[in-house]
């Protein structure tokens, strides 16, 4: 393996550690509040979204063998979250709104850049800009949709009576 495909390993799994840790140690107060652990699942997805973005810029031909890993690691923390959190169906869907909202923000900046695409000058060709913008679009809005499915779809066994 690749020293650059160890480093991508290695800090995913850091990253899964230390949030599993953080929940396991965080008092039973705060992990029964959605508004906070909706706001920690958002600064997750914005930092690892920045850690790709910082690999996309400094390290391109990197991009392709961090970004599953992030993919997998976004997955896990996610389905993670969803299946420790009790509480009643509608904190759950506080805690999804808010911890997916980076990338349904995300999307909607996608969206909007889409639209008002237009060219930068007269026969400026502006197909493969749309192309990129379909596809941000398309990656975003299938994040949006996972988060907030993965920590707001209704688990039985997960529900306190109040």
């Amino acid at each position: 393996m690749s020293t650059v495909l160890q480093t991508s390993v290695l800090a995913g799994l850091l990253t899964f550690l230390a949030i599993g840790g953080l929940l396991a140690k965080v008092h039973w107060k705060w992990k029964a509040n959605p508004w906070l652990v909706g706001i920690m699942v958002l600064l997750f997805n914005a930092a690892l979204f920045g850690a790709v973005l910082l690999i996309y810029f400094n390290m391109t031909r990197t991009l392709f063998t961090f970004v599953p890993y992030a993919v997998v690691l976004s997955i896990t923390v996610w389905l993670f979250i969803g299946g420790l959190w009790r509480g009643t169906q509608k904190e759950r869907f506080i805690l999804a709104a808010i911890g997916s909202s980076f990338y349904w923000l995300l999307s909607c900046y996608v969206l909007y850049r889409r639209i008002t695409l237009k060219p930068r000058y007269p026969g400026d060709d502006v197909f493969m800009a749309a192309l990129g913008l379909d596809i941000a679009l398309l990656v975003t809005g299938t994040a949006a949709l996972s988060c907030t499915l993965m920590l707001g779809w209704p688990r039985k066994d997960t529900y306190q009576s109040h």
